[in-house]
């Protein structure tokens, strides 16, 4: 199943040197063989996969993002586009 891990790996190659790689979602499936050598090889680069249940961890923070979200897009600060479906 390698070539489903190609897609993080190919992330190394265009994020520049000192570089921040997020990985977010799981659609190429878990990586467990991910050597921190690889990282420094492909330039110092920082790697982090963060979980939105460390950011919003209560309701009430919930509905505070989700307020501030609305403000903005209000206030004109934050613009939404849907395209295709």
């Amino acid at each position: 199943m390698r070539s489903a891990r190609r897609p993080l790996r190919d992330n190394f190659r265009a994020t520049r040197v000192r570089g921040l790689v997020v990985n977010y979602g799981s659609v190429t499936g878990p990586m467990r063989d991910l050597d921190p050598y690889e990282l420094g090889e492909a330039g110092s680069l920082f790697l982090t996969r963060p979980r939105l249940a460390d950011h919003l961890a209560d309701g009430a923070t919930v509905q505070h993002r989700a307020d501030d979200v609305f403000v903005a897009i209000a206030q004109g600060a934050l613009r939404v586009e849907t395209n295709g479906r």
